[in-house]
């Protein structure tokens, strides 16, 4: 945890707004509502992830950056709001991995 400041990534603005912006184009993924149990659902849609452009624009450092910062939302904001709503400990994330336009061949490129 110390490692990756992860006690204050939150407090961090990691991507300025237009690179936040090209991040969403080249690797969607984000946080979208809850499943019908109430748990946060985290979409990735690698089918449509630009790995090229990912990894030379972002690089493997930042990139393991924006999911911690990710996760530490999930864990600190999120979960503790659903739980709130729900009245009842929510400790689990629906995650869905849309591989809609990604083909056998393309499994050796992730």
């Amino acid at each position: 945890r110390s490692k990756w400041q992860a006690d204050t990534i939150l407090q961090e603005q990691i991507l300025t707004p237009e690179q936040r912006s090209k991040l969403m184009k080249v690797y969607p993924h984000g946080l979208h509502g809850v499943d019908a149990k109430g748990r946060p659902v985290l979409v990735y849609k690698l089918g449509a992830t630009n790995l090229q452009a990912l990894r030379a624009d972002f690089g493997e450092s930042l990139l393991k950056r924006i999911h911690i910062q990710l996760y530490e939302f999930i864990m600190r904001v999120a979960l503790p709001a659903c739980s709130l709503v729900l009245g009842t400990h929510v400790s689990q994330v629906t995650t869905i991995i849309d591989l809609d336009g990604m083909g056998l061949w393309d499994m050796p490129k992730l």
